[in-house]
């Protein structure tokens, strides 16, 4: 399956309220494209930049939908044969939302170290500073670790995939 991601996301105001977004949508770290959304209750627009090419990015962009539908359970699951179901929209909208949840947390993140222990209820973290200019990083991080137990996560060490998959799915 191509990966797909999404850069350059704007979001606004749409109608009455709901998030718009525009974005580039990348294919295999290639740029293919910008999809927009303009929250007026009608289907996401993808627009390729190569119209030579638009049938085989179109292809691709539902062949790479349909297995990562078959591949996750979610509100979709069962959805495909309704006729008012758009499983491209549903997917483009999983990699907005995925993609701006790990950037509104990494923001987080740069103001703290946040931990996650087994004294942390579901989805709880919590702060514990950064460390102070006497202490290197490394010792820092190995106090953290002999004070909380060897089960503590520190979430600023995760990448995105392991942020989003450990934390803030369940969001």
């Amino acid at each position: 399956m191509s990966e797909y991601t999404l850069k350059n996301i704007k979001t606004w105001k749409g109608h009455d309220g709901q998030e718009a977004y525009q974005a580039s949508l990348y294919r295999d770290g290639k740029r293919v494209g910008t999809v927009t959304d303009d929250a007026w209750g009608g289907p996401l627009q993808v627009d390729f930049n190569d119209a030579g090419t638009y049938k085989a990015e179109n292809d691709a962009l539902v062949a790479g939908t349909l297995e990562w539908l078959g591949q996750n359970d979610g509100w979709w699951t069962g959805k495909l044969e309704d006729e008012y179901f758009a499983p491209v929209d549903t997917f483009v909208e999983e990699i907005v939302f995925r993609t701006l949840e790990i950037k509104r947390f990494r923001t987080k993140l740069r103001k703290g170290v946040l931990i996650q222990t087994t004294k942390c209820g579901p989805n709880q973290y919590f702060s514990v500073g950064h460390p102070t200019s006497s202490l290197d990083e490394s010792t820092y991080r190995t106090r953290l670790l002999a004070h909380y137990g060897d089960d503590t996560v520190i979430l600023n060490d995760l990448n995105d995939v392991e942020l989003y998959n450990t934390f803030l799915a369940e969001v």
